[in-house]
């Protein structure tokens, strides 16, 4: 029961820990635990927090420090999502013309007040002698 009251203790007051340890730029505790799971796992036993902690400021704290508060890290990307873009594309090339095309048609239905929806088209027959034309009785 001892040890996992010092395992809750440590995962709780991991934050303060890496502020401590690193001073004002500390890394996020993630990086701490993905180290940790990959240490421990090349070493075949668990290797702790502070052991994989100081590991990783030995070996990485530096260019994290520096990619950081690098100016290049500074610019956000503008990355949008696939489905955004799905969006957008179904946007830009079916919904907007067909809204368009529609506003068309109501707007030359209003301009000459006559219902295009009720119009039926005569057969492709009707102009041609003998085609559509039933014999008088």
């Amino acid at each position: 029961m001892k040890i996992l009251a010092e395992r809750t203790r440590t995962a709780d007051e991991m934050d303060k820990m890496l502020k401590d340890m690193f001073g004002s730029p500390a890394p996020p505790k993630e990086e701490i635990l993905r180290h940790k799971w990959l240490e421990s796992e090349k070493a075949g036993r668990d290797i702790g927090v502070v052991a994989a902690a100081h590991d990783w400021r030995i070996k990485y704290y530096a260019h994290w420090k520096e990619f950081q508060f690098s100016p290049e890290s500074m610019i956000v990307p503008s990355v949008r999502p696939a489905s955004r873009r799905q969006l957008e594309v179904l946007t830009a090339y079916v919904v907007l013309p067909l809204a368009l095309a529609l506003f068309g048609l109501a707007l030359l239905q209003w301009t000459t007040g006559f219902d295009y929806t009720d119009y039926i088209s005569p057969p492709l027959t009707a102009g041609i002698p003998g085609y559509g034309v039933w014999p008088s009785q």
